[in-house]
């Protein structure tokens, strides 16, 4: 319980959680200084700052070194922090990260050539050496892991610029307005999963386990549209 209570132990699919709950208790302050005329840039730079110093300190892996026997703690709350503010400031207009740079054809194949490079280094189907694929790093957010997700973000803003009344927008907007309930739902979901996909990845069954993987991003929808019509009903 005490670790728990530090936000030290954390049992399987609720590693995020604590850094999670943190990152939301910073998040009004966060959010008004992206407001703030000029500032967006600078929380920027030191949410980058804040990533750097992650990739030589992990506080949660010192705290749990110290006071616990759990030694394995992840993810670095100094790192991953870094996305968590990407996400608010794509809310935000002066931010900029929310309009596609890369207007033109060429510049978003350029994206998606190197997206799919980042795809296939990481899975290893290219050969690379081990320095390259350590900046895929997941615990502390490598810096190759963070171009990807930049990469990544720019081809959803292509999408959604080119095709802003499609389904799929309404679909990304309802899980992103319902976040918190959908994180919750989806670590139920992963629960509930869990059996059929260890069967079907033992099977070497890739077809089916993508299929259901595709199956539960939709099911997501579900505990998202169920506090959508909470709200709506307490509002009436």
């Amino acid at each position: 319980m005490l670790w728990t209570l530090l936000l030290i132990y954390r049992p399987q699919y609720f590693d995020v959680l604590p850094c999670y709950i943190l990152l939301l208790l910073a998040a009004p302050l966060v959010l008004r200084a992206l407001h703030r005329p000029g500032r967006a840039g600078w929380v920027l730079v030191f949410s980058a700052a804040l990533w750097g110093l992650g990739q030589v300190v992990d506080p949660f892996a010192l705290i749990a070194g110290q006071l616990s026997p759990i030694q394995s703690v992840w993810p670095n709350a100094l790192t991953w922090q870094l996305l968590f503010v990407l996400g608010m400031a794509c809310t935000v207009p002066a931010a900029g990260l929310a309009q596609p740079w890369a207007q033109r054809r060429a510049l978003g194949l350029i994206c998606l050539l190197l997206a799919g490079l980042c795809l296939a280094l990481r899975h290893g189907w290219l050969p690379a050496p081990p320095a390259l694929l350590a900046g895929f790093d997941k615990v502390n957010l490598g810096p190759w892991r963070v171009v990807n997700v930049l990469l990544l973000l720019q081809l959803g803003a292509l999408l959604l610029a080119r095709y802003p009344r499609r389904a799929g927008n309404a679909f990304l907007g309802l899980l992103g307005a319902h976040s918190l309930e959908v994180f919750s739902g989806h670590i139920l979901l992963a629960y509930a999963v869990q059996p059929a996909f260890d069967a079907l990845s033992a099977r070497g069954s890739h077809g089916l386990v993508l299929g259901l993987v595709l199956a539960c991003i939709a099911a997501l929808a579900v505990p998202a549209w169920l506090h959508q019509r909470y709200r709506d009903r307490r509002r009436a």
